[in-house]
């Protein structure tokens, strides 16, 4: 028998390779998914599938972006709204302004003392390391 496949392979070799040709073809076609490289990581191939998923989600971060600046510029405007009526009101007073941004800086001062002094509590209480670093001598 096998005698007889070789004989007949021998008589039709063009035949035998367009068939061998297309089933290649036919696995390759209908077995292999085509691939791409990612946008977001290129290293990796994706699948047209997973580039429009990748798509998708770019979009959606970047609404997200564009949803937070217009956020962010609406409150300028806001601001700039009511200080131009307080201005046109003659509600500002000069020695109130200084004096509330004085009163802002006294408090962060003493807020980042606050963090200091915590930070050398712990360096006094650790025998002067924090478990990370060296300790600082004066």
């Amino acid at each position: 028998m096998w005698e007889k496949i070789k004989t007949e392979a021998r008589h039709n070799q063009f035949l035998v390779a367009a068939v061998c040709a297309a089933a290649v073809l036919v696995f390759w076609v209908y077995g292999c998914e085509s691939k791409t490289m990612s946008i977001l990581e290129p290293e990796k191939k994706v699948t047209r599938l997973e580039l429009q998923t990748e798509v998708d989600t770019f979009k959606l971060q970047v609404k997200a972006a564009v949803a937070d600046l217009d956020k962010q510029d609406l409150f300028k405007v806001e601001l700039i709204t009511v200080g131009v009526a307080i201005a046109e009101a003659g509600g500002i007073n000069p020695a109130g302004v200084g004096i509330g941004v004085m009163l802002l800086g006294v408090l962060g001062l003493a807020a980042d003392n606050r963090k200091k002094n915590s930070i050398i509590l712990t360096l006094k209480n650790n025998g002067g390391t924090n478990g990370t670093t060296n300790a600082v001598t004066t």
